[in-house]
């Protein structure tokens, strides 16, 4: 059984892998079980929570509820290792308040959306503190600024997709970048979405019960599924 899932990644040996929010934990469906086996139990977490897993299945988890992200590793036994926040709730750059989308790209480097900070923060490895690399200038719809960022993807070019929850967009920033660039809007509160290699964006349309489909640099998008009226 689950219990608010609300985070899921799947494996290229089509292990699934589900982040069951209520109940607390990390859970592991092997493919062609009828069973799930608990990773890791007893997490800070909620329904605004995020996971995210590297191709060594080093499983890091932003736990929103207690403003930090940790790492665990196989076999996942014992605690794990805060790698970013874990000082209180706060906006200092060693803080985090209530964090929820978390990417590691292929260098090791941690990247939170900080929501209630409205930023992105980037930890190289073993850092005692986070940079920003968007948002950071307060609440609010203008290019610098972010609202509520939720789940984000950093494709291999470099560039920062953020679903900017609250301004009802998906935002683009390159890391040095003062502001960053609209290429998805029309939206009703937006969480999860996927990035293609040629940087198709597919969106769950959180409140308008739909998935769009953004191409770049196009202005507007395609409906490729609705939900029941």
């Amino acid at each position: 059984q689950l219990n608010g899932p609300s985070s899921v990644y799947v494996h290229n040996n089509g292990d699934i892998y589900i982040l069951d929010a209520n109940n607390k934990r990390i859970v592991k469906w092997t493919r062609g079980s009828t069973v799930g086996e608990s990773l890791i139990t007893e997490l800070e977490i909620d329904e605004l929570s995020d996971f995210f897993i590297d191709s060594n299945l080093n499983i890091y988890i932003a736990e929103h509820l207690s403003h930090r992200v940790t790492k665990w590793t196989p076999p996942y036994s014992g605690s794990g290792t805060v790698v970013a926040g874990g000082n209180g709730s706060g906006s200092g750059n060693n803080q985090l308040n209530e964090p929820f989308g978390v990417f590691v790209d292929e260098s090791q480097n941690i990247y939170v959306s900080d929501g209630q900070n409205h930023r992105v923060m980037k930890w190289t490895p073993n850092a005692s503190e986070g940079v920003v690399v968007a948002g950071g200038n307060g609440a609010g719809p203008a290019l610098n600024q972010l609202h509520f960022p939720m789940e984000l993807y950093v494709h291999e070019s470099g560039e920062i997709y953020i679903a900017d929850e609250s301004n009802q967009r998906i935002v683009k920033w390159f890391e040095a970048d003062s502001e960053g660039v609209v290429v998805a809007s029309d939206l009703k509160f937006p969480r999860g979405f996927h990035v293609t290699e040629d940087k198709v964006i597919y969106i769950a349309d959180r409140e308008n019960d739909r998935v769009v489909k953004w191409k770049e640099n196009y202005n507007e998008g395609v409906v490729i599924s609705l939900g029941r009226e």
